[in-house]
């Protein structure tokens, strides 16, 4: 058997340390096995390989499936902030010329012209008749004709 010596440098250690020299087994492989590894090798990286192209492409239809949602949403924010602006518009709108129509109304006039040039009268204490809604509807089906009342 043949003996190695092995020096070890530093600071702490000085002297020579003997090391057994261990038999190193030969290992023979033959070249049919090591082509083999290789072929199984190659055929994992290729698996691998488009693994990760089917990831990197599932996640790039994602991403482009995002954008557009994203891009989506935002149209229809503006959209809507466009139709809440010409909503707010038009109330305005309307509430300013229902004022101006009710300012100028003046109903002591029409009460003057009902009466005077049209001929119409108050009601009087026989003519009014009240029905009761059958519910909290706006409205009141008529069911039936009105009797005919002394109307003088």
């Amino acid at each position: 058997m043949r003996e190695n010596r092995v020096y070890v440098d530093g600071n702490t250690v000085r002297r020579e340390r003997q090391v057994e020299e261990r038999p190193v087994r030969e290992v023979r492989r033959s070249a049919g096995a090591a082509a083999g590894r290789r072929r199984k090798t190659r055929r994992w990286n290729v698996a691998f390989f488009g693994f990760m192209i089917a990831a990197v492409g599932m996640i790039a239809l994602c991403l482009s499936w995002y954008i557009l949602v994203n891009a989506s949403i935002t149209a229809s924010i503006k959209n809507i902030a466009t139709l809440e602006s010409e909503l707010n518009t038009l109330r305005r709108t309307n509430d300013e010329a229902y004022a101006r129509a009710n300012s100028s109304v003046n109903l002591e006039e029409i009460k003057r012209i009902a009466i005077e040039e049209l001929g119409m009268q108050y009601a009087k204490e026989g003519q009014i008749v009240i029905y009761s809604d059958a519910g909290n509807d706006d409205y009141v089906h008529q069911m039936a004709e009105i009797p005919a009342e002394n109307t003088k």
